[in-house]
């Protein structure tokens, strides 16, 4: 079992009872030796106030019949025995009903101003409370500068206390002034308007610090206050600073990705510029050659009719496919007639190799002239398409392709279709694609055009380079 301990009657409470009962014994000699010429109701009811105010409403309302009661014994032994009984019951109940009515009608008042006082002291318990466990450093001024409140997020941040804090002047703070802090309370004070204020600084007692504040003003009691929420937002300044520099790297980093993919590009070109020179310089050149001593021997079996000219002539066909397969592998390496014949010819010979060595129904179509006079473009488009027709003849199994070519003053628009299997979706087209989709995305990149892929409702791949110009 718990023990259960009884409060005592607090000793002030039972002294107020004590002093109320002996007031209202005080009032009754007193009102017996006035006689009944000196009314005493408004003592009686000082009476009822205290036992009100001071003890409870019970003990009011007691006080309140005693002292009724008191009254009319009092008024009895002034008039002797001649007061009729009934004159006594009448006094007694008029004086009961308003020393009960004064009781009730004051019990109230004072049980709604209980109610108020135990309200507001919630809400400053309250508003304390949030005050003190805020993150947040709170201070209010006067307008002289006069500190009047601070809480400990306050104290922590400018490294004080409290006591510190509430002894300062604002006005007379070197840190304020020095950081601008002081101009936008000045401006917070002369406007009316919330002022929002961030900077690096050292306090008055050594912290240093990047402070975010916000400055109002408020009205109490007719006075003007200045109001300062602010945070030590240093960790804050330095993550964004951090995100800052992480970008920047990030930046450089992918300008200089961006420099080694172009220079990739470059040597790349490069590379198949000098292949293919060397192709059509010194392999076609020496094939050339071959193929001339080739059919000048056959001539000479042919002039003894000896059997072996049919081997002579065999020879010298393939020698001569084999020099006109070099001229278009040469061709492809280094399309060096772009700068002449332009982007449409070389367009147009792509298809006729496409007919010739893979034996697909390739067709070029132009729509508007072709007027592109940036090599570095062209070259750049036209390893696109080949890329694509690579793709066409290697993964497709296509029959037809066809490469369309439209030009306008404003846009360059290249597409390359083919009847084969098709993509599900460009995501798809990267994947399978590998590095010669993703050269293709490069190189549509470095010369500010968009890469497409799609697959038309009939079936295959359509991919499209569009260049607004």
């Amino acid at each position: 079992m718990h023990n259960v301990s009884h409060r005592p009657e607090p000793p002030g409470q039972l002294g107020w009872m004590l002093g109320v009962l002996a007031l209202v014994g005080t009032l009754f000699y007193l009102d017996y030796c006035a006689g009944p010429n000196v009314p005493f109701h408004l003592f009686y009811l000082l009476a009822v106030f205290f036992a009100l105010k001071y003890v409870n409403e019970s003990f009011g309302y007691a006080v309140a019949s005693i002292s009724a009661f008191g009254a009319v014994v009092v008024s009895a032994w002034d008039a002797g025995q001649h007061a009729p009984a009934l004159s006594n019951l009448w006094q007694f109940a008029t004086s009961f009903f308003m020393y009960s009515m004064f009781c009730y009608l004051l019990g109230r008042q004072m049980a709604g101003l209980k109610h108020a006082r135990q309200a507001l002291e919630k809400i400053t318990n309250l508003h304390q409370t949030v005050i003190s466990r805020t993150r947040s450093g709170i201070t209010a001024y006067r307008q002289d500068g006069t500190c009047v409140l601070a809480n400990e997020a306050a104290a922590a941040i400018v490294g004080a206390t409290k006591e510190l804090l509430l002894q300062q002047n604002f006005r007379h703070l070197e840190s304020w002034r020095n950081s601008g802090m002081l101009e936008a309370a000045e401006r917070a004070l002369l406007t009316d308007t919330i002022q929002q204020f961030e900077a690096h600084l050292t306090t008055s007692y050594g912290n240093t610090i990047w402070c975010g504040a916000n400055f109002s003003t408020f009205i109490m009691n007719g006075e003007k206050y200045l109001l300062m929420m602010f945070l030590d937002v240093t960790e804050k300044v330095a993550a964004q600073q951090a995100l800052l520099d992480a970008k920047e790297s990030a930046e450089a980093a992918l300008a200089r990705a961006a420099l080694a993919e172009r220079r990739i590009t470059d040597i790349s070109e490069e590379t198949q510029r000098r292949i293919g020179q060397e192709l059509h310089d010194n392999l076609g050149q020496l094939l050339t050659g071959v193929a001339c001593l080739s059919q000048s021997l056959y001539q000479q079996l042919k002039k003894r009719d000896l059997p072996e000219q049919e081997v002579a002539a065999l020879i010298t066909r393939h020698i001569n496919q084999g020099v006109a397969d070099t001229r278009l592998l040469a061709q492809g390496l280094y399309p060096v007639e772009l700068q002449t014949a332009g982007l449409a010819a070389m367009l147009e010979r792509l298809a006729d190799s496409v007919r010739n060595v893979h034996q697909l129904d390739c067709e070029f179509e132009q729509v508007g002239e072709c007027a592109i006079d940036d090599d570095h473009m062209a070259i750049n488009l036209f390893r696109i398409v080949q890329e694509a027709i690579s793709n066409v003849t290697k993964h497709s199994g296509a029959t037809q392709v066809q490469i369309r070519l439209e030009w306008s003053e404003t846009l360059s628009r290249l597409e390359i279709v083919d009847n084969g299997r098709g993509l599900v979706n460009s995501e798809e087209a990267t994947k399978k694609g590998g590095l010669g989709m993703h050269t293709m995305k490069y190189r549509a990149d470095i010369i500010g055009a968009t890469l497409a892929f799609a697959s038309p409702p009939g079936g295959g791949t359509r991919v499209v380079i569009s260049l607004v110009l």
